[in-house]
């Protein structure tokens, strides 16, 4: 369906950024927003009338559904989302290895009884090994005793999100999308660090919880979003943004996963190394959200929030409904930019 999202990806989160925006992406998703830009770009120039009517319209509709809120369920899971604050630098010293493990285990032992942890990517930075190697009984001896977990880390080859139960590794999610250059060399040049998993990889299940797995930047990717919102119940967006900064670009990425929780219809779970991290209701509103840290100045405690959560709300559409409705959008406003105007005949306005 990624086809059906004809505004780049790196356009929508920047246009997201702004709340009043997020409505006409409740409604219809990114091909509403696709058809409102249409719509206002070819015809508010045209005529004063139609383009602006049509853009309060769908504002108007759309902003009405973002203020109705999400009942949570007394008996919805307890989640725990874990900043461990880790800086862009940190996170690739061996030397400061053992010292992140600890910190990461003493923040979970930290939260109480909570039904499931999630980390950011890049969370713990021990490989697991394989099952009954050495490497993997130092993991289940650290693990052992610890509620279920979503826990970022690497394999081989491979960027993960582990689902940790009992001290056993229950299911894996391994990064689909690999970014160019940085993770996988193109045409020669570059790092070639990973390898990608399964393009049509199932949600990653924790005590029963079937989460929608994106790491890092997959979250701005349409194909990878509707991937992660088929069949799940949350969608967990993981990432490691302390080599950004502090400025505009972990801004940009948070709105990325707003819209991602609005065009699936899901909560979306955000975990980060150092921020911002987020807990984003379906509509796209941030139910919690954290500052960016700079962890490479010095040791930060970390960041924990625990609440409950519904699981897949009746009250949000999901990514196809929300299609549907913007395909309806977008061939209504390319219509609409096709209608000769009374300027362009040379008929007289009424």
């Amino acid at each position: 369906m990624a086809w059906l999202h004809p505004i780049p990806a790196g356009v929508v989160p920047a246009l997201a950024g702004a709340p009043l925006l997020l409505a006409p992406a409740a409604l219809g998703g990114r091909p509403l927003l696709a058809a409102l830009v249409v719509a206002v770009g070819a015809r508010a120039w045209r005529t004063s009338r139609q383009g602006p009517l049509v853009l309060v319209g769908w504002l108007a509709a759309g902003a009405a559904w973002l203020v109705t809120g999400d009942d949570v369920p007394t008996d919805a899971p307890v989640i725990a989302v874990v900043q461990p604050q880790i800086g862009a630098f940190d996170g690739r010293r061996a030397s400061t290895a053992d010292a992140r493990a600890a910190r990461l285990l003493a923040a979970i032992d930290e939260v109480g009884p909570v039904d499931v942890v999630v980390t950011p990517e890049g969370a713990w930075p021990f490989d697991p090994g394989d099952p009954g190697g050495a490497a993997r009984r130092r993991f289940a001896a650290a693990w052992s005793g610890r509620p279920p977990t979503v826990l970022g880390g690497e394999r081989p080859r491979q960027n993960v999100l582990l689902a940790v139960e009992g001290g056993d590794v229950t299911d894996t999610y391994v990064k689909t999308a690999l970014v160019p250059l940085a993770e996988r060399a193109v045409l020669g040049f570059g790092y070639d660090r990973y390898d990608p998993g399964p393009a049509d990889a199932p949600p990653l299940v924790v005590a029963g919880i079937r989460f929608g797995a994106l790491i890092c930047y997959e979250d701005a990717l349409p194909s990878q979003v509707g991937r992660a919102g088929r069949g799940a119940d949350v969608v967990l967006a993981a990432t490691h943004d302390a080599w950004l900064g502090p400025g505009v670009g972990v801004q940009w990425h948070l709105a990325a996963s707003r819209l991602a929780a609005v065009t699936t219809g899901r909560w979306v779970l955000r975990p980060t190394t150092s921020g911002p991290s987020a807990v984003i209701d379906a509509r796209g509103r941030l139910v919690w959200s954290t500052a960016f840290v700079d962890a490479d100045k010095g040791p930060a405690p970390p960041i924990v929030w625990v609440g409950r959560m519904p699981l897949r709300p009746t009250g949000a559409p999901g990514a196809a409904v929300a299609d549907v409705v913007g395909l309806i959008g977008l061939f209504a406003a390319l219509m609409l930019a096709r209608r000769p105007s009374p300027r362009d005949s040379g008929a007289p306005e009424a």
